[in-house]
């Protein structure tokens, strides 16, 4: 027994047996087991054994081991959130192990921290802890069973019975104002710095210019322009016969697919040929001449063929007759001429007749 209580003093010095509760705990170490001589000794104790409606007392489960004929295994009891029927558990500690001084190194106690509540008075009786060693489930090793009682708080009767106080105000104190403060003066500095950047990016805004597009130039404009243009370049007179006579053919396609609407450049010439017939150009002098002028140019691109001069001067002028005849403003006034025509009295082409004094 004094070995025991030698090796006990070791491990829970100086920090349990400074302390009364240290000194309760090493006796309910020295008297746990049955057998003293045992390698496991098992015990738990509470802070107090007394406690009021809704308070809190710590249980201690301690296990002390002698590792002197080997290690120790030891299965800690498994706890719930309650011990018995109302005896409630708030929180556990980990299972902290002291290990002996240098001389003794072969000792070790492990201890865990249970803290408790109950809220309902009463005498309750908490059940033993059961602690497996080395896996022998057959022979485990149980504390005492622990006695705690709940006490109620004492009313007095003979005063009588008063309304619920209710909540008293207190004045604002300058460590509560200043949170609030800051918080305001941040929101404030903000909306300025906001504002401030808001004012300066529209002062710095530069407008942006005004584009003005030139209205778009009409196709036969356009074609009229390549057309005369390309007698000054001179191509055929030095050998070009060839991008001399695809100018005039691809002029005259992008022309007419702008004028009519007809996928001209994507054509070969007889589909322009049969294309056109819809038009008001069929029934012109124009109709032929873009006919010869794009056969020409089938034949010089494809067939190599090598015109003389004349027609290729000829080819030029055809060109540019027919933009001319077929443009928006050549069909207008054509047809306000035709309209002017047929409206002209019969009267106006008679001629005089002979006055009754016999002038001839």
């Amino acid at each position: 027994m004094l070995n025991a209580k030698q090796n006990i003093n070791r491990l829970l010095k100086p920090s349990i047996i400074k302390r009364s509760k240290g000194v309760i705990a090493l006796f309910l170490l020295m008297f746990a087991s049955h057998a003293p001589a045992q390698n496991v000794q098992v015990a738990a104790h509470l802070d107090s054994a007394t406690i009021l409606i809704g308070q809190q007392v710590r249980l201690h489960l301690n296990a002390f081991c002698n590792l002197h004929n080997g290690l120790v295994k030891i299965t800690w009891p498994e706890i719930g959130d309650s011990l018995a029927a109302k005896i409630r558990v708030v929180s556990k500690s980990k299972i902290d192990t002291i290990v002996g001084d240098s001389s003794h190194p072969e000792q070790q106690l492990l201890k865990e921290d249970i803290l408790l509540t109950c809220f309902d008075s009463g005498y309750y009786a908490i059940p033993p802890f059961r602690f497996v060693v080395n896996g022998d489930t057959a022979k485990p090793l149980a504390t005492e069973p622990i006695m705690l009682t709940v006490h109620t708080v004492a009313v007095d009767t003979t005063k009588g019975i008063k309304d619920i106080k209710g909540p008293l105000s207190a004045p604002w104190t300058i460590l509560e104002i200043l949170p609030w403060l800051g918080i305001g003066a941040a929101i404030l500095a903000a909306i300025i710095a906001i504002v401030y950047y808001l004012r300066r990016r529209m002062k710095n805004k530069k407008p942006e210019p005004v584009i003005i597009k030139a209205p778009p130039v009409a196709p036969h404009i356009k074609a009229l322009k390549t057309l005369e243009g390309l007698a000054g370049l001179k191509l055929w007179q030095e050998g070009k016969i060839k991008e001399y006579h695809s100018i005039i053919s691809d002029t005259l396609r992008l022309y007419i697919g702008e004028r009519y609407g007809i996928g001209a450049p994507e054509m070969i010439t007889s589909e322009i040929m049969h294309a056109m017939r819809r038009t008001s150009v069929v029934n012109t002098p124009g109709y032929m001449q873009l006919q010869q002028i794009l056969i020409l140019a089938d034949l010089v691109k494809f067939a190599k063929e090598k015109p003389l001069p004349a027609e290729h001067e000829k080819s030029l002028a055809d060109a540019i007759d027919f933009v001319k005849q077929t443009a928006p403003e050549a069909d207008t006034g054509q047809q306000q001429a035709e309209s002017g025509r047929q409206e002209t009295p019969s009267h106006i082409n008679q001629q005089p007749s002979k006055g009754a004094d016999g002038l001839s």
